[in-house]
């Protein structure tokens, strides 16, 4: 190795590590947004570069073989190509993602670091600018200055949707496994197959511009493709979450039936028995009175659906030792459908109890909720005395279907996480 190194110049030396730090950058910057990182996650990225920017030296040796044996100049394909997926492999000990997650990422990644490539190594440094590979330092900064710009980009155009994932974009099927890596393999062998075409004077301005086209499109057909899937699980997500909100509002309505027939006939027994004076039941009829007044404050709007869904939130709030306090007008609802209102209520509802059963004691255990109706427009607020990151939170199934929910009716939801207090808000227009 070290004779070839000798051989090799530093430029093509820069060109064979360049390749592995733009791919590998680029493909960190995606899995960073979309996946979990595993522990040390920085700490085996950096080995992973370190020693696959050895290996990218192996090509040297490698080349010197083809050309020895008289093999076609197609065979260096096989090369780059066996690196960018012996690279692509390798990402899973620093990221928790599938196979076919990681294999649609990478073909992102590698588009996105071709586009360096052709602009900054073949536009400029091969045509435009040919002296600039004389001058080592300055061709190094200018190449690691288009990543940084351009991987930021890319960068901010997937993070929304990326994020929205969970950690999951696409199943482990064996043909997902298998159209993802043909995908990877055949931007590979496209890209490198025609670069020949950079080298001829008469076709150097289409190659560029064609071989730009054609990454721009892959670029917007997984940006299109990744909505699309969050798109429809997002939307199967709010329709399970509207039919559960009819299970439970048809059983909530039949037990508000009968519970409430049952409080009426208690509170007039024990009308009675506190006038008959019976000594010894004092007590106990103190503890009835009290459960008929928590009964009463469950009755606290003129929405039906509303009532059930703060009945159960209070109830799992106290399986949970959670504190709730609520506060709530006068509310009919307008013309939202009962299922609708329930759903809504009982989703923030749950995002509320998720957030506040992190806390750590009873102070940060707490739910403070907040429902009022003004000028056309029902707003629920829910506060919790405890941080919360307010990215993670809104990239959950249940948040992006509440809010899909929400949207669907003129309204929106929304999270926030300031000086130690998580705040969800939903607004909703009960006319739409």
């Amino acid at each position: 190795m070290a004779a070839f190194l000798a051989a090799a110049t530093p430029l093509a030396i820069f060109e064979e590590l360049r390749f592995v730090w733009e791919y590998l950058a680029a493909a960190f910057v995606l899995l960073a947004i979309q996946a979990e990182p595993k522990p040390k996650a920085a700490l085996k990225a950096a080995g992973l570069i370190a020693g696959f920017s050895f290996v990218s030296l192996g090509y040297f040796p490698f080349r010197e073989f083809v050309v020895s044996a008289a093999l076609p100049n197609a065979m260096n394909v096989l090369w780059y190509l066996s690196l960018v997926f012996a690279m692509t492999f390798s990402l899973q000990c620093c990221f928790r993602i599938g196979l076919t997650d990681l294999l649609w990422s990478a073909a992102t990644a590698y588009t996105t670091q071709h586009i360096v490539y052709i602009v900054v190594h073949e536009w400029l440094a091969l045509w435009i600018w040919p002296s600039l590979t004389q001058n080592l330092a300055l061709y190094f900064c200018l190449s690691a200055f288009a990543c940084i710009v351009w991987y930021t980009a890319v960068r901010l155009i997937f993070r929304d949707v990326l994020s929205r994932t969970g950690g999951r974009l696409l199943e482990d099927e064996p043909y997902g496994v298998l159209g993802a890596s043909a995908l990877l393999a055949m931007l590979f062998l496209c890209t490198f197959g025609f670069q020949g075409l950079f080298q001829l004077d008469d076709s150097r301005f289409r190659s560029v511009w064609m071989s730009l086209l054609v990454c721009i499109m892959v670029l917007s057909l997984q940006y299109m493709a990744c909505q699309k899937v969050i798109s429809s699980r997002e939307a199967r997500a709010s329709e399970q979450i509207l039919a559960d909100a009819q299970s439970s509002l048809d059983l909530s309505h039949a037990l508000f039936e009968r519970l409430g027939s049952l409080m009426h006939d208690v509170r007039h027994i024990v009308a009675g028995v506190r006038a008959e004076q019976t000594e010894g039941l004092g007590g106990y009829l103190d503890r009835v009175e009290k459960n008929l007044r928590s009964y009463d404050a469950t009755l606290r709007t003129h929405s039906e659906a509303i009532n059930a869904a703060l009945a159960k939130m209070e109830l799992l709030c106290g399986q949970q030792d959670i504190t709730l306090a609520c506060m709530a007008g006068r509310i009919d609802g307008g013309a939202l459908r009962s299922t609708d209102l329930y759903a809504l209520v009982t989703g923030i509802g749950r995002l509320a109890m998720l957030v506040a059963s992190r806390g750590k004691n009873q102070e940060e255990r707490a739910i403070d909720l907040s429902l009022k109706q003004h000028g056309g427009m029902l707003f629920i607020s829910c506060d919790m005395p405890i941080p919360a990151s307010a990215e993670k939170l809104s990239a959950l199934e249940d948040f992006q279907a509440v809010k899909r929910l929400a949207t669907q009716h003129g309204g929106s939801l929304i999270v926030m996480s300031e000086g130690g207090l998580t705040t969800l808000r939903l607004a909703v227009a009960p006319g739409c």
